[in-house]
């Protein structure tokens, strides 16, 4: 009697830890891996702010062409070059200043 008892406490005991156990690699895998959600869901964050600037900086950049190739004029062809591109003439010594916070 007792035998068959034990018997039956058994395989309760082994589902026991057989979800104990894929519980805890289930949790593993998803917080402390690698490559875990945590991670994968930063990483989308960051993908989509990166995407974001680039978009910024593509539009920025066809603006600076329309501006350059739109004007003719020499003068504003080298003050785009200087402001937006830190350019400067061979020889040329630049000193950068930045305004006094008040």
């Amino acid at each position: 009697m007792r035998l068959r008892k034990s018997r039956k406490q058994f395989p309760s005991n082994r589902r026991r830890l057989v979800l104990a156990g894929s519980a805890a690699a289930l949790l593993w895998v998803l917080l402390f891996d690698s490559h875990s959600i945590v991670d994968r869901i930063r990483w989308s964050m960051e993908i989509d702010d990166i995407q974001e600037r680039n978009g910024q900086l593509l539009t920025e950049i066809d603006q600076l062409e329309k501006k350059i190739l739109h004007s003719a004029d020499p003068l504003i062809v080298e003050q785009v070059a200087r402001e937006s591109y830190a350019m400067r003439r061979d020889g040329e010594t630049v000193y950068r200043t930045e305004p006094a916070n008040n």
